[in-house]
């Protein structure tokens, strides 16, 4: 029986997909994700023979179609990312089916990727992720010495400063990795109440106490 890999193709760059995750994508007939993620695997592998499926926000397409088709050839559904950390991974095996095979094939996360540019350990920060949420960024900040966000259009570096600074918090330091593993990558640091109200592209950010 044919199998959905859930495939994560890391932060973005063609030289974080791991090699496991290009063996896997090319033994698949189809191949669905973002057009970013899509645009890195044709620098190095060849889809030309492959259907492509584009995600533009039509996720409840993305799953009739694998429901529809699964039993017919390989599909991978390619992430950036944690594949087990906010991605997509959580939607599907919630509304597909049961008897549909998952196998997950982890990538590097962008969070990895921003702390090994930071040159400093993560394993006592705290992680989260901003993705179409409402969450009190406030309290987080407050409550711990060092907070990972993951940020959307929404929630921005200067959204999050701006909170920030509504509540009276400009003693820390806001971290961001903008555009992380691209050839546009920057890497600011900045005291809350200075961060520039301007365009990060895709970002991470990191917010401490040092």
């Amino acid at each position: 029986m044919s199998k959905i890999f859930i495939v994560g193709i890391g932060p973005g760059h063609s030289d974080y997909i791991l090699p496991k995750a290009i063996k896997t994508i090319e033994k698949c007939g189809v191949i669905i994700g973002g057009k970013r993620n899509l645009d890195s695997i044709n620098q190095i592998a060849t889809l030309e023979t492959k259907k492509s499926i584009v995600i533009e926000g039509n996720l409840v397409e993305v799953k009739d179609y694998i429901s529809n088709n699964y039993t017919i050839q390989d599909i991978a559904v390619v992430v950036s990312g944690d594949t087990g950390f906010h991605s997509l991974l959580s939607y599907l095996k919630k509304n597909l089916a049961k008897e549909i095979r998952l196998e997950v094939v982890p990538g590097l996360s962008s969070i990895q990727y921003m702390y090994a540019k930071l040159k400093r350990p993560w394993q006592n920060a705290y992680v989260s992720s901003l993705h179409g949420r409402n969450i009190e960024v406030e309290e987080i900040v407050n409550k711990q010495k060092e907070v990972i966000l993951l940020t959307d259009k929404y929630w921005n570096p200067n959204k999050i400063a701006q909170r920030l600074i509504d509540k009276n918090i400009t003693d820390k330091w806001m971290y961001i990795g903008s555009n992380l593993s691209y050839e546009n990558e920057k890497i600011f640091k900045f005291k809350i109440e200075n961060v520039p109200n301007i365009d990060y592209g895709l970002n991470v950010v990191v917010i401490s106490d040092e």
